[in-house]
């Protein structure tokens, strides 16, 4: 079953709701998400590294995931539950967008997905690249 519906976006604002804490397993930092956004500093991925935020599923079901890269990586949107078979590439409950430096999209969570989710962003590149994302309630 489809447990994400995706709607790329064009340029745009996005009205928020209510805030949530995103919390970024590799470095502790956090990021308000919702009613208002605190902007997530630029994030250096070294080669053939990812990094995992890990975020709520918000009661609406529908986030909107922002990504700017220097160099193209692959991100993932991938249940909690499943980050360990997504890191073994086996099968995963998710969406991916391949080989990109921008992600503008809206996404729809279907209703029987977890409660936790995880924004991965895999850089598979020989040199590091420079990520800015943001995440938002909608």
């Amino acid at each position: 079953m489809e447990i994400w519906q995706i709607k790329r976006q064009k340029e745009g604002t996005v009205t928020n709701r209510r805030g949530r804490q995103a919390r970024d397993e590799t470095d502790g930092s956090t990021s308000l998400i919702g009613g208002r956004v605190d902007r997530v500093p630029t994030k250096l991925i070294s080669p053939h590294k990812f990094r995992k935020i890990l975020y709520d599923t918000p009661r609406t079901r529908k986030v909107e995931i922002q990504v700017e890269s220097s160099r193209p990586i692959d991100v993932y949107g991938v249940q909690a539950s499943d980050i360990d078979a997504w890191k073994s590439e086996g099968d995963y409950e998710g969406i991916s967008f391949q080989s990109t430096r921008t992600v503008n999209a809206q996404i729809k969570i279907e209703r029987d997905f977890e409660k936790e989710w995880c924004l991965v962003l895999d850089n598979t590149s020989d040199t590091p690249a420079a990520v800015h994302y943001e995440v938002y309630d909608l």
